[in-house]
This record gives structure tokens, C-alpha cells and sequence, in this order.
């Protein structure tokens, strides 16, 4: 049960939540439309992403935490939200 809850889940759901990313960028991509985007909450969304992977990374440096999962998924999501949040900004 340990092994389900700390390592299973949190990396199941760490892709779906990356993965759920892709449909949207790529329609944005495609598409340059933002109209229905809100530059606050991906402004709020890649602040508060940028926290997460700062905590996975001082779990890593200064808790001897040796498992990068954590932080190459909060890295991933962190980026995918600073492109939307970019093309928000640019197709707006």
C-alpha cells in the first residue's frame, strides 16, 4: 500500500496532468486563438508551478531525496504552462 501511495499514484498522475496539457497547446498552436484563455490564472498557474518544482528541488539538494520524479514532472508541467501562458500573451 505504501509503495501505491507514494510512488504509483503520484506518478500516474503526474503524466495524465502533463499529458492533458498537450490537446490545449496544440490547439492553441494551431489555431492563435486566446479568447477564452485567462492571463491571470496562467499567470497564477506558472507562479505557483515554479514554487513546486523549487520544493522538488530542495527536497533533492537538501533532504537527500533521490528521486527526480517529482521534479522532472513539476519541471514539465511548469514549462507547458509558461508556453501557454506565452502564446497567451503573444496571440492576445
Amino acid at each position: 500500500m505504501k509503495k501505491l501511495l507514494l510512488t504509483w499514484a503520484p506518478l500516474v498522475s503526474a503524466v495524465c496532468i502533463t499529458i492533458s496539457y498537450l490537446p490545449q497547446l496544440w490547439l492553441t498552436f494551431t489555431t492563435h486563438n486566446v479568447s477564452g484563455q485567462s492571463l491571470g490564472f496562467w499567470t497564477l498557474l506558472v507562479i505557483s508551478l515554479f514554487g513546486l518544482v523549487l520544493q522538488q528541488y530542495g527536497l533533492i539538494r537538501y533532504e537527500g531525496n533521490k528521486s527526480y520524479v517529482g521534479f522532472i514532472t513539476q519541471l514539465i508541467n511548469f514549462s507547458f504552462a509558461l508556453i501557454m501562458l506565452i502564446m497567451v500573451i503573444i496571440f492576445s
